[in-house]
């Protein structure tokens, strides 16, 4: 295959379709919300992060766009690059784009959750820094020296059984050598990667209870754990740099639910087929601060696969064993917000295709291995253009395409 892994670095439309939009729950638009609450974005001071196929995006988005992005959070992620293993192995030839290095190579999905039952990473983080190299220098990212005086905040976890942690030893380390180029030269802590034993995959959070409670080895939906232990504050913290004099970490109930607005993402869409497998609705959380004239920061946080507000609904909400937690407001970011005045933007994605097309995305994950389009990494990406122009919206930058 010829795409190389900044494609895995660069770390399902449907359930209603595009078809659908119109019969959907009517949504505000992202423009009207940025003009009723007066906001006011700092340019500057642009963040993303993301769980699993989110934590590929944020790595992917960071890479394409880091003349705007100051920093990352990556929770699970792939440092990866076609291997030989996939280059060279017949089943590769009968997968589309880079599913094969997605399955095998960047995580053990195929291992975990298929009857072909290989892990063949961890994928090559030298491969991965040419092929940022390569990208940078044709214009399809920005140029690698706007990584200067970026943070990037890393979590892995021990028992996690989809994204092992040598892979993302892989993506801490082509950090540390992108970093340590001399147009770059962060400084060594510029790179916090944090470890936790006992956490299985899923988005880790701490929520005050019984230690029996405890879901931090639980694999399945949500995907949001209890691990007491809040990641969406570490890496805000880090990244943002957040006062020290408010140190003391909110309560998962210390926020403010007015604030948490639903918005439609379809005129962000307009140019975009339905195998960007966007959903129709996002959400934005606005601290009161935030709605009150002062300055904010804007971090964008993207979610995992099977966590969009259908998948959550219709697994969660039909009586199954597990609680309904939504992202956009059980992930943990809404207290640190509301606490240190961020505004926070939620896209969502959904399930496009068959429960087994793996030319489409019938989990609802964002796009790390090309159902999109080869260009799924680049800047031309259908995904990231549509998230790009609704940060321009939120920034002013550009129109909210109205």
């Amino acid at each position: 295959m010829p795409q190389t892994l900044l494609k895995f670095l660069s770390a399902v439309i449907v359930v209603l379709g595009f078809e659908g939009i119109a019969s959907a729950q009517a949504a505000e638009s992202l423009g009207d919300i940025v003009e009723d609450a007066a906001l006011s974005i700092d340019p500057a001071a642009i963040s993303v992060s993301g769980v699993s196929s989110g934590g590929f995006m944020a790595n992917q988005f960071h890479l394409a766009h880091s003349a705007k992005i100051m920093g990352a959070g990556i929770v699970y992620h792939c440092a990866g690059t076609p291997s030989f293993s996939c280059n060279y192995s017949t089943f590769s030839f009968f997968m589309p784009h880079d599913t094969c290095q997605a399955s095998y190579v960047c995580t053990a999905l195929a291992r975990e959750e298929t009857f072909f039952g290989f892990y063949l990473g961890p994928p090559d983080a030298g491969h991965s820094l040419q092929s940022a190299e390569d990208e940078a220098q044709a214009g399809r990212i920005d140029a690698l020296g706007n990584l200067k005086d970026d943070r990037v905040w890393l979590f892995s976890g021990g028992q996690d059984r989809l994204v092992p942690r040598d892979v993302m030893d892989q993506l801490q380390a082509f950090y540390a050598t992108l970093f340590a180029r001399p147009e770059i030269a962060n400084p060594a802590d510029a790179i916090d990667y944090q470890k936790l034993d006992q956490a299985e995959h899923a988005m880790v959070v701490s929520i005050p209870g019984p230690p029996e409670a405890n879901t931090c080895g639980d694999y399945g939906p949500t995907f949001i754990n209890d691990c007491d232990y809040p990641a969406a504050g570490g890496l805000l913290d880090f990244i943002c740099r957040l006062d020290a004099a408010n140190a003391q970490p909110p309560g998962p109930d210390d926020w403010d639910r007015d604030g948490l607005v639903q918005f439609d993402q379809t005129p962000f869409l307009q140019e975009i087929d339905e195998s960007a497998s966007m959903h129709n609705r996002g959400h934005v959380y606005l601290p009161q601060r935030c709605r009150n004239g002062e300055t904010c920061p804007l971090h964008v946080a993207f979610h995992g696969c099977r966590q969009s507000e259908e998948a959550v609904d219709e697994t969660c909400g039909a009586g199954d064993d597990c609680p309904a937690l939504h992202f956009f407001r059980d992930a943990g970011y809404n207290p640190w917000a509301e606490r240190h005045g961020i505004v926070v933007l939620y896209p969502q994605v959904t399930e496009w295709g068959g429960d087994f097309d793996t030319s489409r995305n019938p989990r609802g994950c964002w796009d790390w291995w090309g159902y999109s389009g080869a260009d799924y990494f680049r800047k031309s990406a259908p995904q990231i253009r549509a998230v790009n122009a609704m940060i321009d919206c939120l920034t002013g930058a550009g129109n909210c395409g109205d």
